[in-house]
């Protein structure tokens, strides 16, 4: 029995609907910016995708097509989200040239390297290892950065980027661990640590869903580029 095969869990399922939590914090929010509606797309990309999702899954049997199309989407988004906090103007440009870099290795990845039929092997670990990279330089810069926002905690960019690091570091450490228990076919296990996974998914879209409500600091200044 394949993972696609395989009847989800209630964290796998709710996982994937926790990533619309954005969408609804941006509707309520009185401080919406770039950077939250960069955020709030790539979730609502990866929920799309779920539904779209179920018809493939219904009509060809195999669904894992639609994640590797909607990878390059959300990960771009969640990338010019993080973009919007770097510190300087080069690392800001640095990273949206990044989008554009990702999306090439990612795309000659799946072309000579990925079964479309199969789970990613190399092309996932790229997506939440890039992302996890982004999220954790975003929190450090960011963090040592002269501005007068005051604590990090008060600001929408340490909810947004730590819960993008929890997303990253989840995806990075189940794609691993799932190539191995599915290389030896273990669909079981392979199904428990996505369980797992999907607990952090919630936990982080849940944070970035605030960062989105809460919006910037009051009295945030910029940092000189």
């Amino acid at each position: 029995m394949s993972p696609s095969a395989a009847e989800p869990g209630f964290l796998i399922t709710a996982a994937v609907y926790a990533q619309a939590l954005p969408a609804v914090a941006y509707s309520i929010s009185r401080g919406r910016t770039a950077s939250a509606s960069f955020a709030t797309l790539g979730g609502l990309v990866t929920v799309l995708s779920a539904f779209i999702g179920v018809e493939v899954g219904r009509l060809f049997g195999n669904n894992l097509i639609v994640g590797y199309i909607a990878i390059p989407i959300t990960a771009g988004a969640y990338i010019l989200a993080l973009a919007e906090w770097q510190v300087t103007y080069l690392e800001k440009l640095m990273v949206r040239i990044g989008v554009g870099l990702f999306v090439a290795i990612y795309t000659i990845l799946v072309r000579f390297l990925e079964n479309v039929t199969h789970f990613g092997q190399y092309s996932h670990t790229l997506y939440a290892f890039v992302l996890l990279v982004i999220a954790l330089w975003t929190l450090g810069r960011r963090a040592l950065a002269p501005t007068s926002e005051g604590l990090a905690i008060e600001t929408d960019w340490f909810w947004i980027a730590f819960g993008l690091a929890i997303y990253g570091a989840a995806t990075a450490a189940s794609a691993a661990i799932g190539n191995i228990l599915l290389a030896r076919e273990r669909v079981d296990l392979f199904m428990q640590a996505w369980n797992v996974r999907g607990a952090l998914v919630i936990l982080a879209f849940i944070s970035i869903s605030w960062g989105v409500f809460r919006g910037p600091a009051r009295g945030m200044t910029e940092v000189p580029a």
